[in-house]
């Protein structure tokens, strides 16, 4: 069983949800490093088990359409 989380931690840079005991979520940029995230989450003793990526994979098409579609004009 992993470990459970009352609430989010606040960690600077990184904006983070609690969706239940054992889940958050954290918005991160391209910009910034998944290695600085986890050293947080350690330095809290919150352990990482899985991760997935959220990502609206339409909108990431959508945008990849219109930018060819420009560039081709």
């Amino acid at each position: 069983m992993a470990d459970q989380v009352v609430e989010p931690p606040e960690i600077s840079g990184y904006p983070i949800r609690f969706i239940n005991p054992t889940q958050l979520e954290v918005d991160i940029s391209r910009q910034q490093s998944l290695n600085e995230l986890f050293v947080n989450l350690s330095a809290l003793d919150i352990k990482i088990i899985s991760m997935r990526t959220k990502t609206n994979r339409l909108e990431e098409l959508f945008v990849r359409l219109t930018s060819q579609e420009s560039s081709n004009k």
